[in-house]
């Protein structure tokens, strides 16, 4: 909902941002996909974090391979005052490609040192090529329908290779004249590095493929580094025989260890839930109390989906083998609402 509100005002011709970690996206990802068919009038852009060490998500995904199914645009910064500038001018960016722009975030991001930065020009928040209402409201262009679909696919091709042209010259190179070299990924070019190593930075989707071949070719080690693992599957796909003398290198959570602990505030009223529900199957959103001491919950899928799951499993089982319960906070305290 929360993507589907910024576009509607981006298309209204208001800048837009919206922000979410990777389970939002997934459930954004309808919306997301569509607006990159339909475009944008005035900039929008997503920010999302990825949770690539399983700090406080249900799982691990990275992000970017959703750039595959329709392409797009998308940043990572390597530093704090890269992430200032890519997001200042991100919206000018969004506005004359005609395409929402993300910026992608790993956990990593947070834990750099702070940096003082430069406020940038008040040119680069100038709005670019926005609509009037007439053009807006001329069917054809947001409306996503098979009816459109051809003409808004050639323009998505269109503008993808406008991406690429664009993205083909943004990448950074320091020389050292070894024949050892780094190419890493958004943060990861803060980890350590080998002085005696050439270093290739890259920070945007597409790829500028062309340059990473030959700074790859130019070399006889190389070592890769990334927040994830969609630069590494992209560039095995593009390799060839240049794979042999290519590292990947994992990247460890430079932020505090986190240890999980099950949570225990209602314990007495978990008793006696269990008390009561022995022989049955109780279904839970997913929240705080998930993972409680009493092991109430047996089964936990997704976000806003524990009542259509706990249906499925009644409708198996019988009523009475099945509960779903829903931990709520209002403004008149916390409690339990049970569905059956």
């Amino acid at each position: 909902m929360a993507y589907s509100e910024a576009f509607g005002a981006a298309v209204a011709g208001a800048r837009s941002v919206v922000t979410m970690k990777t389970v939002g996206l997934n459930i954004a990802l309808d919306a997301f996909l569509h607006s990159l068919i339909a475009g944008v009038n005035a900039g929008l852009v997503l920010v999302v974090t990825d949770d690539t060490h399983v700090v406080g998500s249900q799982e691990y995904q990275d992000s970017r391979h959703f750039f595959e199914i329709s392409g797009g645009l998308w940043y990572e910064p390597s530093s704090i005052e890269q992430a200032y500038l890519m997001s200042t001018r991100a919206f000018a960016v969004s506005e004359r490609l005609d395409i929402p722009v993300v910026i992608r975030l790993s956990g990593n991001y947070f834990h750099l040192k702070p940096e003082t930065v430069e406020v940038c020009p008040t040119k680069h928040f100038k709005k670019q090529n926005l609509q009037d209402l007439e053009e807006i409201i001329t069917p054809g262009k947001y409306v996503i329908h098979p009816y459109y679909f051809k003409k808004q696919e050639k323009r998505l091709r269109l503008k993808n290779g406008a991406i690429r042209e664009y993205t083909a010259g943004l990448y950074e190179i320091k020389e050292a004249g070894s024949k050892k070299a780094l190419i890493s990924f958004g943060t990861t070019s803060q980890s350590p590095i080998d002085v005696d190593c050439d270093v290739m930075k890259v920070f945007t989707l597409p790829l500028p493929r062309d340059a990473i071949l030959k700074f790859i070719k130019e070399h006889d080690e190389i070592t890769v580094r990334e927040d994830g693992d969609f630069f590494k599957k992209v560039l095995l796909r593009i390799l060839g025989e240049e794979e042999l003398k290519v590292r990947f290198e994992p990247q460890p959570n430079r932020g505090v260890a986190v240890k999980f602990t099950r949570w225990n505030k209602y314990v007495e009223l978990f008793k006696l839930l269990n008390k009561y529900l022995k022989d049955s199957i109780v279904v839970s959103e997913i929240n705080q109390s998930t993972v409680e001491t009493t092991d109430t919950a047996k089964v936990a899928l997704a976000l806003g989906v524990a009542v259509s799951t706990a249906i499925g499993v009644s409708e198996v089982l019988g009523k009475k083998l099945c509960h779903c319960w829903r931990y709520v906070i209002s403004s008149r305290g916390q409690g339990y609402s049970r569905g059956s």
